[in-house]
């Protein structure tokens, strides 16, 4: 839930904080967001994006690939891993 403060006097009611990060609505109801579904929210197109309650995350990237797939895969190479020892 969010913070809900009572309005002062002579206002009657209350009023609600925003939604917390990764959800949308108005305080009094909050729903979570699917970062996957706008631009893959940052995992590379080579990796599966994995929606999860207020966020998301990324899976691996694929064999012959090096990175973490948060932000990029890069084709593994030999000189990629450490300048291939030279």
């Amino acid at each position: 839930g969010v913070t809900c403060t009572d309005n002062a006097a002579p206002a009657i009611g209350r009023t609600c904080d925003l939604c917390p990060e990764g959800y949308e609505g108005d305080g009094v109801t909050c729903v979570d967001i699917d970062e996957c579904l706008v631009d893959r929210d940052g995992c590379d197109a080579l990796t599966e994006c994995f929606n999860s309650d207020g966020g998301r995350t990324c899976g691996p990237c694929p064999t012959g690939y090096m990175g973490s797939g948060e932000t990029v895969c890069k084709l593994e190479t030999t000189c990629a891993d450490g300048n291939g020892g030279c």
